[in-house]
């Protein structure tokens, strides 16, 4: 590789680490902003929470919605469980019997999340969605392997 090329990679990487090193470490920053807004360990905590919550409440909305608006000719979650709970025979469409503790718990749970996502829409324009930084993080089930 060229002598030029090096130089100039070089430059450009010390001047990254300088920009890393006066934006995240509290020891060795300066009072300058690089987009005006000081990216310092708080600062970066604010911006993984406020992401965290918009992902949480668009996940809370879904979840929400599959719960009380079932498929088709689906019964609701709520139902369906209630049953299973009260009529054995539902379980032979399940692969494992779950308890009676973890229907009610599954319930009360699926209620919480409805009554959380009831209390971010009382923000309106305030909610954890408004505003959130960018890009948006998506939360997904998927298997672990």
């Amino acid at each position: 590789m060229p002598t030029e090329t090096l130089e100039h990679l070089l430059r450009q990487g010390e001047e990254s680490a300088r920009q890393l090193i006066d934006r995240f470490d509290p020891a060795t920053r300066s009072n300058s902003t690089i987009t005006g807004v000081r990216m310092d360990w708080s600062n970066h905590r604010w911006i993984r929470l406020r992401t965290h919550m918009a992902a949480l409440e668009k996940m809370f909305d879904s979840m929400s919605e599959g719960w009380d608006n079932p498929e088709a000719d689906d019964v609701s979650y709520h139902n369906w469980l209630e049953k299973m709970q009260s009529d054995s025979s539902e379980f032979r469409h399940v692969g494992r019997k779950p308890s009676s503790e973890q229907i009610k718990a599954f319930i009360e749970i699926a209620e919480l999340v409805k009554k959380h996502r009831n209390f971010w829409g009382n923000y309106g324009e305030h909610n954890a969605s408004s505003n959130a930084p960018k890009p948006r993080t998506r939360l997904r089930h998927r298997a672990q392997i």
